[in-house]
């Protein structure tokens, strides 16, 4: 039974459903999970493009602080490959 505290959510998904487990829902449950062990971030900023224009925010994924020293198991790297880790956003 503590073997299954080892695992990520998604990795509970194909235990559970097998091949039949979302692919959606997978990418889902990897991405909350990222968050919630601070691999990844989201920022939130606004921008207004002109002066006369209402000011929209947007939200920017960014790495966590424990980005630099996470090893990603095979179903993270994907993820984790689209977010530059070492830009700052300015």
């Amino acid at each position: 039974m503590t073997a299954l505290l080892h695992l990520t959510p998604a990795e509970l998904l194909v235990l559970q459903r097998g091949s039949q487990a979302p692919v959606r829902h997978m990418l889902r449950f990897t991405f909350a999970d990222l968050l919630l062990r601070d691999v990844l971030r989201i920022e939130y900023r606004e921008f207004q493009p002109t002066p006369h224009d209402p000011a929209v925010a947007y939200a920017y994924v960014r790495p966590g602080e424990a980005h630099a020293c996470f090893r990603p198991r095979p179903h993270e790297a994907p993820l984790l490959e689209i977010i530059p880790g070492n830009r700052q956003m300015c």
